[in-house]
């Protein structure tokens, strides 16, 4: 499979779902974990929100490199990147992605605590485990 189809799958796969368990790492080094509803831009890259008062803005803030997993049963997609805090002209254009994407949390996107993050893939894998055998390819970027 060449690299555009690879790009289309997992493009396909990503737009099909809504929410990621995203990966940070504290100041301290330590590992946290957290839920986000994320949105996918055509180039591939994640924008979810957070507010300033939670840990993962501290630890985004702080590292930017995320590691970011889609999918829990037969596909998935393991996503590694770096996390920017959008600002200016790129936040409004992530708050209306996000917000036209997911409708329930549009209380959220006036809030002023709220931050938008926008993810630049590095390494993406994905697999499919229910065909035979798995389907299994990566992306370097």
């Amino acid at each position: 499979m060449d690299q555009l189809s690879k790009k289309r799958r997992i493009v396909e796969f990503l737009k099909q779902n809504k929410v990621a368990v995203l990966s940070t790492i504290t100041p301290d080094g330590k590992p946290e974990s957290a839920t986000v509803e994320y949105v996918l831009t055509d180039k591939l890259e994640i924008i979810f929100n957070t507010f300033a008062t939670y840990r993962k803005y501290r630890n985004l803030k702080n590292n930017a490199s995320v590691a970011i997993v889609v999918g829990f049963k037969d596909k998935t997609v393991q996503y590694e990147g770096l996390a920017g805090e959008a600002k200016g002209k790129e936040q409004e254009e992530c708050k209306k992605l996000h917000a036209s994407s997911i409708k329930h949390k549009t209380k959220f996107h006036e809030m002023p605590e709220t931050r938008y993050f926008k993810v630049s893939p590095k390494w993406i894998r994905y697999a499919d485990y229910s065909k035979k055998p798995w389907e299994l390819f990566e992306i370097l970027f």
